[in-house]
């Protein structure tokens, strides 16, 4: 069987740190590990990175229904926490890493993992504890036996002079320290713990260690004679070791087998206690990029129905979202999420993902006006808008990783560097399943070939009810209240005016429409203040309120499908309240806008951004009025819209099911110099830095504030001494003159 864990670590030694090793292990199983650290999730850990906070994983253990929860490196689970995690997914085990690595053993995986950059890291001796005056004075003795050996002296822990530090800010630097080590020099002694910084995978690798006695006038001469037996031998490093602990016939299993016995353990528990589940599918992941994480509702109900249905479709498949907003989407939608700026995650997500989506209206180029161009994907400068979407699907690529850009929107391109960017990703082999015809037709246009360009529609319509219910026949005075749903935003192509010309529409159809209700929903955090600003200047404001779902995705959605009309200046509000059969006014802000309408068969209740109040009110009034000629022609259209989503998203299990076998189990890996996903060191140092410098700064306040006094403190002196000049000559003139009238 394969399994799902969550796994909550606290790593100090980078990917030489058995929590993470674990992972790697699970993963070559075939099991799915949502990974969680203090460093990407501090607000899961406590400042010390010991205790774990369950709440904000509440949403998430819900709705992925993980099989296992893992706490490793120390990281503590009170009784309680363990207890809430199990009420939220039911048939969950919640289990210490002891209990998986509960026997020495090999990490023959790690140990054959090829290192990249050797060269930046030559043969060496190392030391893993923090320095004392002692031991850094021990250590010079031994620095002219290490030079004449060629082996310069490494050390990992604090108070090391420089020349002998590693460099902290580098997450594997331990790794290449310990994998080329020759030797490790180990402290001993009163005071110094028996295991202090001692690691398990330094051991594993081979790496002999060297006691020092502190407490002992033979240290030295003994430490000396042990380094130059040791490289006498020729020892053998790296990979070679691998067989020299598989020629000693040390009865260790590897790091997979002895996980791999202890899960066959858990699945077949003692008589009392639940057993493991899982399914008889192994890991599939499905990475995704989109504007998530902001609260926008159109993109977080993308995300939210494809996380659904692509869980449903696929057995054992979890998806990765590459969010704006890892902490948001996790905590509110229940996805795990990781952020286009941590590249290395991205790069490992990719390598492990059967198909890379990109979805929602991010191709358009309006964006690049404020990037570099398309130099941006090749330069350290922040990725963004349509030179980021290419750094990520030019990364899918080279991770054999197929692209999808699933129901994705594009316009306007009108910028040259953006079409050369889209060409560029069409030529990567990416597939396209445009959301309207107008799309495809954009993208065909930048160069991509049409077999690449595949009819689809919006990712929404495949929740769109199958028969859309006629509306109810319009209110009376005895009747119901007529429920208006209302979607603004701010946009720069509307006049300066038109919360007053807004609020005038509105006037107009409830003098027509006394039992209309104008429901302003919130589908961003930004729409508020346009939404208050119509109601302060409308005369109906009785009849206006504030619909704010907040996060709440399922309770606004049925809130729009409730409605009897809408008017829209949001793509998906429009959307999800059009293909319930509702008729909707949209506002022609951006081509997509025009597009959608046109699909749908409404045009004509597309109004232009300059409209006048009048217009606006015509439309509304029509989507009331006619609303049974509207619903006709909605349901028309809807089903070809239904069935070219189902479609598209067909293309995409495909190329999962194509693509899944192949990144189920072992993924090739390297260690290189400049990776770093985990920098719990450089964060420490940066903490640290931090704090001398504010030192400093308010040191130099306060020196600033005593030469300003000292400043003025002159200049009064100044003064004085200005004053008393001009004084002068006055007294002397008196005097002078007093003696000449004296004469």
């Amino acid at each position: 069987m394969y399994h799902r864990f969550v796994l909550l670590a606290n790593p100090t030694d980078g990917s030489a740190s058995l929590s993470w090793r674990a992972k790697c292990a699970l993963e070559n199983l075939g099991h799915t590990v949502f990974w969680f650290d203090s460093q990407r999730h501090p607000f899961l850990f406590s400042k010390d990175g010991e205790a774990a906070d369950i709440t904000p994983l509440a949403r998430f253990l819900e709705r992925q229904q993980p099989d296992g929860l893992i706490v490793a490196d120390g990281v503590l689970l009170t009784e309680a926490q363990r207890n809430e995690a199990m009420s939220l997914a039911s048939s969950m085990i919640v289990m210490t890493l002891d209990e998986l690595c509960d026997r020495p053993l090999i990490d023959d995986t790690y140990l054959a993992t090829p290192l990249a950059n050797t060269i930046a890291y030559p043969p060496r001796l190392i030391c893993l504890q923090d320095a004392t005056p002692k031991r850094i004075e021990a250590l010079r003795t031994l620095a002219p036996t290490a030079k004449e050996l060629k082996l310069p002296i490494r050390c990992t822990g604090e108070g090391w002079p420089k020349e002998w530090q590693t460099d902290k800010s580098l997450w594997n630097g331990f790794v290449y320290t310990s994998r080329s080590a020759v030797a490790q020099v180990h402290f001993t002694g009163e005071g110094a713990a028996p295991q202090e910084n001692l690691s398990l995978l330094t051991e594993a690798d081979g790496a002999p260690v060297i006691l020092w006695d502190e407490t002992s006038e033979n240290g030295a001469p003994a430490a000396e004679r042990a380094l130059r037996d040791l490289v006498a031998k020729g020892l053998p490093l790296q990979s070679r070791r691998l067989a020299a602990w598989r020629d000693s016939g040390a009865d260790f299993p590897t790091l997979e087998t002895a996980i791999s016995s202890a899960i066959d353990r858990l699945e077949k528990p003692e008589p009392g206690r639940s057993g493991l589940s899982g399914t008889g599918s192994p890991r599939t992941i499905i990475s995704i990029l989109g504007y998530f994480g902001m609260g926008n509702y159109g993109d977080e109900l993308i995300l939210d129905t494809l996380d659904e249905r692509i869980r449903a479709a696929v057995e054992g498949s979890s998806v990765v979202a590459v969010s704006e907003n890892p902490q948001h989407t996790l905590v509110e939608r229940g996805i795990y999420a990781i952020t286009l700026k941590d590249i290395i995650a991205v790069d490992r997500a990719l390598a492990y993902s059967s198909a890379a989506l990109v979805v929602a209206g991010l191709l358009f180029d309006q964006g690049i006006r404020w990037t570099a161009g398309k130099a941006e994907t090749f330069t350290s400068a922040r990725v963004s808008d349509i030179p980021g979407i290419v750094a990520y699907a030019s990364l899918a690529a080279a991770n054999d990783t197929p692209v999808v850009f699933h129901g994705i929107g594009a316009g306007p391109l009108e910028v040259l560097d953006g079409r050369q960017l889209v060409k560029l990703m069409g030529r990567q082999g990416a597939l396209f399943t445009p959301r309207d015809r107008e799309t495809g037709d954009l993208i065909r246009s930048c160069g991509v070939p049409a077999s690449q360009v595949i009819e689809g529609a919006d990712t929404i319509f495949l929740t769109a009810d199958e028969t859309a219910e006629p509306p109810q026949p319009a209110a009376t005075s005895d009747a119901p209240q007529l429920p208006v749903a209302i979607s603004l935003r701010e946009y720069e192509n509307t006049p300066a005016d038109f919360p007053a010309r807004m609020a005038h529409a509105l006037d107009i159809v409830a003098e027509a429409h006394p039992d209309a209700r104008f429901a302003f929903c919130i589908l961003d955090p930004g729409d508020r203040a346009l939404a208050e600003k119509v109601i302060a200047v409308a005369t109906c404001k009785q009849q206006c309120s504030i619909q704010d779902y907040g996060n709440d995705l399922s309770a606004l959605t049925a809130f729009l499908k409730g409605a009897r009309a809408g008017f829209s200046m949001r793509y998906h509000s429009a959307l999800v309240i059009s293909a319930a059969g509702i008729p909707c006014v949209g506002m022609d802000y951006l081509p997509k806008v025009a597009a959608l309408y046109e699909d749908l068969g409404i045009a004509d209740l597309l109004v232009p951004p300059t409209a006048t109040a009048e217009q606006c009110a015509t439309a509304l009034r029509s989507a009331l009025e006619n609303a049974d000629a509207w619903h006709a022609t909605l349901c028309a259209h809807i089903a070809p819209l239904q069935a070219a989503s189902h479609r598209a998203f067909d293309l995409l299990l495909e190329r999962i099911e194509n693509t899944r076998p192949a990144k189920s189990g072992i993924i090739p890996a390297e260690f290189f110099l400049n990776s770093r996903p985990f920098s719990h060191r450089r964060t420490a140092n940066l903490e640290k830095s931090l704090a001398e410098t504010k030192a400093e700064r308010d040191a130099l306040k306060a020196e600033c504030a005593q030469k300003d006094k000292e400043i003025a403190a002159l200049k009064k002196q100044m003064k004085e001494a200005s004053t008393s000049r001009k004084r002068t000559p006055r007294s002397i003139f008196r005097a002078v003159k007093r003696r000449t009238a004296g004469k």
